[in-house]
């Protein structure tokens, strides 16, 4: 049978998160020899220089972890507004509205430092630490 150039044999194509079968076996061949060998492996990290156990260490992480994809700003933004709806939904309203009171004076501060106002007025916003934010909170 014969395929025109472009054209799969497969028109579905592989199915989504079917593996390549080379790899596969080659992934099953590695484990082979590292589960045969890990004695000897960790006899071998511990006689590294610490700089050359981590280094080594680190080489292979990226064959135990997935690789992290990329996000786009797009997306970083909608998983943080996710976690922010989460966190509404869980917060009483009277804390709600007194951190809408502070973004609104953040905001406030924002177009003060823009017109070139004292950096005192900042001070007297900005907490510094969580616990001056909460002294902040409860003191409203």
């Amino acid at each position: 049978m014969t395929f025109k150039k472009g054209i799969s044999g497969n028109p579905n194509g592989r199915p989504k998160g079917s593996k390549d079968r080379v790899k596969a076996d080659i992934l099953d061949k590695v484990k082979f020899i590292i589960d045969k060998n890990i004695d000897r492996l960790q006899e071998d990290l511990e006689s590294l220089e610490p700089c050359e156990r981590v280094r080594a260490i680190t080489g292979l992480i990226n064959y135990v972890l997935p690789k992290r994809q990329a996000m786009s700003v797009d997306s970083q933004i909608e998983a943080e507004y996710r976690s922010l709806e989460i966190l509404m939904k869980r917060t009483p309203t009277e804390y709600i509205d007194k951190i809408a009171d502070k973004v609104l004076l953040l905001q406030e501060m924002n177009g003060a430092e823009r017109t070139g106002l004292s950096g005192v007025y900042k001070e007297q916003i900005i907490p510094r630490t969580i616990e001056e934010a909460k002294r902040m909170i409860e003191d409203e």
